[in-house]
């Protein structure tokens, strides 16, 4: 049962078509449509970036403008025309009945845009499409894309974690879109897998050289890859720089480390087969410098691991193996024509690569915005496949 026949229900009333106050407001546009993105927590899609890319040149070349609406300490999309807190809930009703088609998170809006009889694209996650859609809206004017849960049933919950709605493909959203307006696209790559971290940047640098960056990279996502390259005064001029964290397979000078601790997030000791020092570890506590111990190490090698760090009172992160099976109906898959594109990126001296198979096979790209590359089929690539937006050419 939809919410309105509930309500109606629960209180004795009939529904109505609602009545909807509406105020000008001047857009400044002819033909446009109307994006609303944020909702609760669990109802706001990560990926709009990614539609926003596909869709705005295609309507642009009808003329068509993206307007986003809602509040004005929402994030603004790139491509869009910035209406966020300038309009009043008349003044929005105005502009979502004026435009085009009207897509975006489940929210007031979409209601709003039912009762004016608008062409919709509404994504759904917690909750059931039938409970909440657009009311209104004839079958023939909108579509719900509704979450993949893996048979697993709805969480009505205002947050999640991993959030399910993620999981809708964003080129099923642009198609949504193009359907509606009438636009004969063709997407060239399908998505297969979309991981967790996709949307959490991380630059990681070979301190070989000290990197540069345009603005400065976030403390946590701001990696110096001792492991990769160890030189200690790089590492210091790097984090004098732009704090960040750092991960290791050896000591690093507990003086450096005290001299840098307010530009230090974190450490990372990387545990390899033979290299652990738990007085490394012990020392940094006691200098109160944050730090964890991550390893691959299985059977007896983790167990002589485990007890040597006992006394630590500290957990050992184990990095779990990955492969191509994680993705679901890998086995349809042809590796040759998989792409990707990710969020974690190497940086070494004047070259960017994409991740550490990359780095690893020195395959480089020009940019950080750069377009979906092949991927590279070694272990090294799988572990970090939580940062991969893995496509499909179609």
């Amino acid at each position: 049962m939809h919410l309105v026949e509930q309500y109606a229900l629960a209180s004795g009333s009939k529904i109505n078509k609602p009545q909807i106050r509406e105020k000008y407001f001047p857009v400044g546009l002819d033909k446009y449509v109307t994006f609303s993105p944020f909702s609760k927590p669990s109802k706001n899609y990560d990926l709009w970036k990614e539609v926003i890319s596909m869709i705005k040149q295609p309507l642009a070349s009808l003329g068509l403008s993206i307007v986003q609406l809602g509040e004005k300490e929402n994030p603004l999309f790139e491509g869009c025309v910035d209406l966020r807190g300038k309009t009043s809930i008349a003044e929005a009703a105005y502009v979502i009945k004026k435009g085009q088609l009207h897509f975006g998170a489940d929210t007031f809006s979409v209601h709003m845009a039912s009762a004016f009889g608008k062409k919709i694209v509404s994504l759904y996650s917690h909750s059931p499409i039938q409970n909440c859609k657009g009311y209104w809206s004839d079958e023939s004017n909108f579509i719900g894309l509704e979450s993949y849960r893996d048979g697993k049933g709805y969480s009505f919950a205002l947050e999640e974690d991993p959030k399910t709605i993620n999981s809708i493909e964003p080129e099923k959203v642009a198609i949504s879109i193009f359907k509606l307006l009438g636009i004969d696209v063709k997407i060239k790559n399908k998505t297969v897998f979309i991981g967790p971290k996709w949307n959490n940047e991380f630059l990681e640098v070979v301190p070989s050289a000290v990197a540069k960056f345009s603005k400065p990279a976030p403390k946590d996502r701001h990696v110096v890859r001792m492991d990769y390259h160890f030189d200690e005064e790089i590492m210091e001029q790097q984090l004098i720089s732009n704090p960040g964290l750092i991960v290791t397979s050896k000591p690093i000078s507990l003086e450096i480390l005290k001299r840098n601790k307010e530009s230090i997030s974190q450490v990372i000791y990387l545990v390899t087969e033979d290299n652990y020092v738990s007085d490394f570890s012990r020392q940094m506590d006691r200098a109160s410098i944050p730090n964890s111990i991550f390893s691959n190490l299985k059977g007896d090698f983790l167990k002589k691991l485990k007890y040597q760090s006992l006394n630590l009172n500290k957990d050992i992160s184990i990095l779990q193996d990955k492969s191509i099976k994680e993705i679901r109906n890998h086995e349809k898959l042809n590796v040759n024509n998989l792409m990707f594109r990710t969020s974690k990126f190497v940086i070494e001296k004047d070259k960017v690569y994409p991740g550490k198979a990359a780095f690893l096979n020195k395959v480089t790209v020009p940019h950080f915005s750069a377009p979906p590359t092949p991927i590279i089929d070694v272990p090294e690539f799988w572990e970090e496949m939580d940062f991969f937006w893995i496509t499909e050419k179609v």
